[in-house]
């Protein structure tokens, strides 16, 4: 009995496979985008929530006459540590060249 991958297949059948793996290459490369963002979104939620654990870890630890006044925590500077929030609007990143290179599969 003869494998179905021997037969020759059309021109039409080549180009749909190929389109598709196109296809397919350039949502894994969006994908790696993303993949990457997030997780340079959850590394500043990370540290920010550190950030936030001592300053509250801190507090619990201050005598109630060492508190600061509610007007003087409006003005305090952010804690070290402490980094504005980034924004990357979506496509870009700042992770480094995510660029996969597909090795072809190998032919039986």
């Amino acid at each position: 009995s003869s494998d179905l991958s021997d037969s020759p297949i059309t021109v039409q059948e080549f180009m749909e496979v190929k389109s598709a793996l196109t296809a397919s290459e350039a949502k894994i490369q969006q994908l790696l985008k993303v993949n990457c963002h997030l997780s340079e979104e959850l590394r500043l939620m990370q540290s920010k929530l550190n950030s936030l654990q001592n300053e509250n870890s801190t507090l619990k630890w201050q005598t109630p006459n060492s508190l600061a006044r509610p007007q003087d925590l409006l003005h305090r500077a952010p804690p070290r540590g402490c980094r504005a929030m980034q924004y990357h609007p979506r496509g870009e990143t700042v992770c480094p060249d995510t660029t996969l290179t597909l090795q072809p599969l190998p032919s039986n």
